[in-house]
């Protein structure tokens, strides 16, 4: 948020994470430099990283490729840091096992929080010579009429006391050598990732409307919107520009401005890079931004450099994250869950994304448990911040850390979903071309959507008529070997739900067991939520019920 001065702050959302290594010094060659080689995935099989890149190297150093082999990548991905001539990188980069190479820098960190609030937290306890210590102190309702800053019977102040009175509408004394005005007219928080700090500095603020450029036959009606050339630029230079409209600032750079303001009906829980001071406001403070330029004489304006600052609605999702409910299969719920940086999991997705904070620990699980532990292990989120609640988180926001351990986990195989592709009207060429085997539909192999073996319920429902809906799942132990786990269901009154059996009595890892999720009620042209929790004392696996009039 960019901050206007009235001001305006921002909301940092993006979050980018590298992994870098410092530079070496040695007596290397002045010409080269230190080049990553992505090679992709990890070797398969028993192939040793390390022996793969050096010989890899010695095709175009020969004996000097331990020399200047920096550093072998052997765990999240396939390559290594090395260093190169122009002439020896192009030459790496020609080969057929190399995906890119690109130098080695170190990058800014730019992620503030995630790591914390993913559960691995980095911060440490501070020493003591770090705690109390005041770093300053603003007084905002100083009254300097007050009996307490009387001068009388002092002498004159030290003269390290250094200041002036910067206004004519308040009297410095011998107890107050100094006054300045930190309170401008008023503050407003805007949306954008400004990195630029005008220091301080007032710039004047106009319309956009008020300048337009003329002599190009362009009227306040293009002008207003800060079209590209619609702006007058003698008119504009070294002034913050008011826009009704939203835009990447190039007009108002082409036209010199000092900054611009766009106001508009949009999202406000997303933040752009422009290339001057800039921030974006709704319509509402937006038309106090325009009242207070044609109402004042001459209005000044700052866009102040954008902050991060706490937003104690976290976490919900973003207003441009897709949302269910699933118009393909109305029957399966979507999104499966959610995760930081806006990336939702979604169902039929043959690799679904998962970000890096998930990845790390649970990659070596198969493909396809990924998402079911991801689902499983979810914290739930609040659905007063996103009112669209499971069509829009899932089953909530991943927990890592439990999903690594979740208990009990829904195996859906292929012959799962072959079935479930069947009962969806996919005859055997249909379903070939998906499988890329001789895989056919016939009788046998059709299944219901209600039984596919995911981690969540959901049941599209006729408005105003009672519905029956039995589901069939199976869960795996992979949490105790002797283990009992006892079912616990949260809904509304409006839905009836019952679990066949309540308890399930565990003997061994691996071991699978059925059960039936019954689902009755009536609902209207709305969403109905609900859970199932198993529970054995040491886990909690929860499941997501929804029921939507459709």
């Amino acid at each position: 948020m960019a901050t206007i001065i009235f001001c305006i702050s921002w909301l940092l959302i993006t979050c980018i994470s590298s992994v870098m290594l410092s530079s070496v010094s040695g007596a290397f060659n002045d010409d080269r430099k230190a080049y990553i080689v992505y090679m992709g995935d990890r070797p398969k099989g028993d192939i040793s990283p390390s022996s793969l890149h050096m010989s890899m190297l010695n095709e175009i150093l020969g004996s000097e490729a331990s020399t200047y082999l920096l550093y072998s990548y052997k765990r999240s991905f396939n390559g290594f840091v090395v260093k190169l001539t122009e002439e020896e990188k192009l030459r790496v980069a020609a080969m057929d096992e190399v995906v890119s190479v690109f130098p080695n820098e170190k990058k800014q960190l730019h992620t503030t929080r995630s790591w914390d609030f993913m559960g691995f937290p980095q911060q440490v306890n501070r020493t003591t010579l770090e705690s109390d210590i005041i770093i300053g102190v603003l007084d905002t309702g100083i009254w300097p009429e007050s009996n307490s800053f009387k001068d009388e019977g002092f002498g004159p102040p030290p003269s390290r006391w250094k200041g002036a009175c910067q206004t004519t509408n308040f009297t410095c004394n011998k107890t107050m050598p100094e006054y300045c005005n930190l309170l401008p007219k008023f503050f407003l928080q805007g949306v954008s990732i400004n990195t630029f700090d005008q220091k301080n500095a007032m710039y004047p603020i106009i319309y956009g409307g008020a300048v337009p450029n003329t002599t190009a036959n362009y009227t306040k009606f293009e002008s207003r919107y800060c079209f590209r050339n619609s702006l007058d630029s003698n008119l504009v230079k070294d002034k913050i520009i008011l826009c009704d409209s939203f835009g990447n600032g190039a007009s108002a750079l082409v036209a010199g401005a000092a900054g611009t303001v766009m106001r508009d009906e949009g999202n406000k829980d997303v933040a752009y890079v422009f290339p001057l001071p800039a921030t974006y406001l709704g319509v509402e403070d937006g038309a106090t931004v325009f009242n207070y330029i044609n109402s004042t004489r001459n209005p000044k304006a700052i866009i102040y450099k954008s902050n991060e600052v706490k937003d104690t609605l976290a976490p919900y999702v973003a207003t441009f994250s897709s949302r269910g409910p699933n118009t393909i299969t109305n029957d399966i719920l979507k999104v499966n869950c959610v995760t930081s940086f806006m990336i939702s999991l979604a169902f039929l997705v043959p690799q679904s994304l998962y970000h890096i904070h998930c990845k790390l620990v649970i990659e070596s699980m198969p493909n396809s448990l990924i998402d079911v532990v991801l689902v499983l292990s979810a914290f739930p989120l609040n659905d007063l911040t996103s009112p669209e609640a499971e069509f829009a988180y899932g089953a909530g926001h991943i927990n890592p850390l439990k999903a690594v351990n979740p208990g009990l986990v829904y195996d859906a195989g292929v012959v799962d979903y072959i079935k479930f592709l069947c009962g969806q009207g996919y005859n055997t060429t249909d379903l070939r071309l998906v499988t890329g085997d001789s895989s056919t539909c016939t009788k046998a192999t059709t299944g219901l959507v209600w039984d596919l073996n995911l981690p969540s319920f959901a049941l599209s429902a006729v408005p105003l008529h009672t519905f029956n809906r039995k589901f069939t799942r199976t869960v795996t132990n992979v949490g105790s070997p002797m283990s009992t786990y006892r079912v616990t269901i949260k809904a509304p009154d409006s839905l009836k739900i019952s679990v066949e059996p309540a308890v399930l009595a565990f003997k061994s890892l691996g071991q699978k067991l059925p059960f039936v999720v019954k689902v009755q009620g009536l609902i209207g042209r709305t969403r109905v939520s609900a859970s199932m929790v198993w529970d054995d004392g040491v886990h909690t696996v929860r499941s997501p019920i929804v029921v939507y009039g459709f």
